[in-house]
Parts: structure tokens; sequence; C-alpha cells
């Protein structure tokens, strides 16, 4: 292996660096012309900081100032200059070549879906319009999901719930549904408290924002503190907002990342969401675990995955989440939850509507 180039590894001026920080923990697909090169900046600064100089070949210890690589090294390992690389992760070069990316992806050891990742981000078009499932398929694929004996979802590129069947209602209510379940307010299910609904210490950070099947609510109204009755419609803001989230996972630190993983690989090239920007801003506004989540740059992408939910009615469910991409759907995925064990399939089986299906 080369040596290491020469430099100290000192980055830009200061105003410089505070510039970058604040491009990349603003929420994205809100920052305007510069978004795209700010997400691949910030996207680029992530990796550098993980990758251990001892994977290739160089002298690490105490004795560096920066975690992972300096960004000469990884100019070097790249094959561009130093220059130009700090250009890259300072915002201020547009679309680097197919051999450029691929030359930072050997340099910051992306595994293929960061490379995937790399690429949407430097090649994002500003006028892409935002993915759609046409009628047919969209009507074809709720019979689906209605035949089938266990929950299932639609999902779509920002997490919302566009189709449900009665099966998944009935397993997600206390956690999408939390003011309608009346197990929610229970003392063992951290929900509402009192008539206003107010939420408990132990809660996610914050009201929710505008939930539920039949669409956006009305803010102000009695159903939550946020004038909003469920978070049914996006499954980000239920993990993130519900007052019942915590309790309903296993593990509520685990989904939050991969939530918030999901949701940041989902939406990658996307820029002209004004949808996806009021859910992000929302999201970010009240919950500091999201915005920490967000501001890592991890990604996920995994197509099974054992789940294990608490159900106040049922006790625990342990399940295996299948997530299935729909050909030409326009970034939707089905998931598809199947019990893992005899108890489960006979609780799902027997659970009496919730009072959302009402």
């Amino acid at each position: 292996m080369a040596a290491a180039p020469p430099g100290t590894g000192a980055g830009p001026p200061v105003a410089d660096r505070l510039t970058a920080r604040a491009a990349a923990s603003a929420p994205s697909g809100v920052r305007g012309a510069d978004d795209r090169r700010g997400e691949l900046a910030a996207f680029l600064r992530s990796r550098r900081a993980q990758v251990r100089p001892e994977a290739h070949g160089l002298a690490g210890g105490p004795r560096r100032q920066v975690p992972g690589l300096r960004r000469d090294e990884v100019a070097f390992l790249a094959g561009i200059s130093t220059d130009y690389y700090i250009r890259l992760e300072q915002g201020r070069e547009a679309r680097p070549s197919d051999a450029v990316l691929t030359g930072l992806g050997g340099a910051l050891l992306l595994d293929p879906l960061e490379q995937r990742h790399l690429h949407v981000l430097a090649r994002a078009d500003e006028s892409v319009p935002e993915p759609r499932l046409d009628t047919a398929r969209a009507t074809s694929t709720r019979q689906m999901l209605d035949s089938l004996p266990f929950p299932a979802v639609l999902v779509d590129h920002r997490l919302d719930l566009a189709a449900r069947n009665a099966a998944a209602t009935d397993l997600l209510a206390p956690l999408l549904f939390p003011y309608d379940d009346p197990t929610a307010g229970d003392a063992d299910f951290e929900g509402p408290e009192g008539p206003e609904g107010s939420r408990s210490p132990g809660s996610p950070e914050s009201p929710g924002g505008p939930g539920g099947p039949e669409g956006p609510r009305s803010p102000g109204g009695p159903e939550s503190p946020g004038g909003f009755k469920d978070y049914g419609d996006n499954y980000a803001r239920a993990v993130f907002l519900s007052p019942s989230a915590h309790a309903f996972f296993e593990d509520w630190a685990q989904a939050a990342h991969c939530t918030a993983a999901t949701l940041r690989t989902q939406t990658g090239g996307n820029r002209t969401s004004r949808r996806l920007a009021q859910l992000l801003t929302e999201l970010h506004e009240h919950s500091e675990t999201f915005t920490r989540h967000w501001e890592d740059h991890a990604l996920h992408r995994k197509t099974t995955g054992d789940k294990r939910f608490h159900h106040p009615r049922l006790g625990t469910l342990d399940l295996t989440q299948h997530t299935m991409d729909l050909p030409h759907g326009g970034g939707h995925s089905v998931w598809l939850f199947q019990p893992r064990n005899a108890a489960t399939a006979e609780a799902l089986r027997s659970l009496p509507p919730s009072p959302a299906d009402n």
C-alpha cells in the first residue's frame, strides 16, 4: 500500500466549516437549489469519519486530529485532487463524474447500498416529480392486500401508509391510533392522560402531525395535543411521535434508527416533494431523536427482518417483516408481517376489530 499523501489534515476555514455544518443539519427538501450538493457533502463527511485509517494501511493512533480519514487521504485514495474533494465536502462542486464517484466509493469503503445512494445524490435532478402509483396498480395492490390472511401495508417513498388490510389496522392500531384505543392510556402503555390527551414523560418527544387515513386534520381539534386524531397516515410520524411507540416496540431505539435510515434511503433522490419537506420539518421540530438519526446519514434496506411488538390486548407478538418493492410502482413497496410462531398466528386470528376499524 502506498504511503499516505503529505498533509496536515487541517480542514477548511472556520466559516466554511460552520456553513457546511448548518447545511448538513437542515431538513432535506427545505434548503432550495443547493440541497443536492449539501446532501452529497454531508454524506461524504459522515462516511469519511467512519473509515478507520488502518483499513487502508494508513497509520492511526491518538496523534490523528480527526476521526476517520483526513480529506487529503480520501482524495489520494480516490485519485482526485485534495482541493476538488474539499469543494465536494463543502457543497461547492456539482455533478462529479462516474469515475470520481467510483473512486470515492472505494476510498470510503461504501457497501453497494451506500454506493448507489452516493450516485443518487450526485445525479438527483431538481425537476424529478414526486413518485406516484397509477390508479389501476393501486387498486390491484389494495385487492391483493385484502386477500392476505396476515397484516400487510402499502408504503410509499416517504413511508406514508397508502393502504393497509384489516389485519394490519388491528395489529398497528395501538401505534397509529393511540387516541382511539381505550388501552392507550394504561400505565404500561405510556399513552395520553386525561381528557386532553397529555403525554406521559416517557413518550416520544412531541405531539404529532396531520395523520390518519382520511387525510390531514385541522389543527386545534379535541382529538390530541396536536389537534390530530391519529398517526395512521405515516409510519415515520407514528414511530417518532406517537405516545404509544415506546411501549409498542420491543426495541424502540432500534425501530427509530431503522425508520430514519429507511426514510433517508427511500427519499435520497427526491428534492422537490413539498409533502416530504413538510414531514421532515415536522419530525425535526418535534423529535430530537429523529434529527440525531437523520444527521448520521445511515441507510437501511432490508428485505426481511424479525419484529417483536407488544400489543396491549394480545401481549407479545413475534413477526417477520417482508419488504417487496412493486415493479414500476413509483417507489411503493408492500410490507407483509408474517407470524413467526403459532401463538402469534393464533393471537392475530383472534384479534377483535380495533376502534380504528369502526
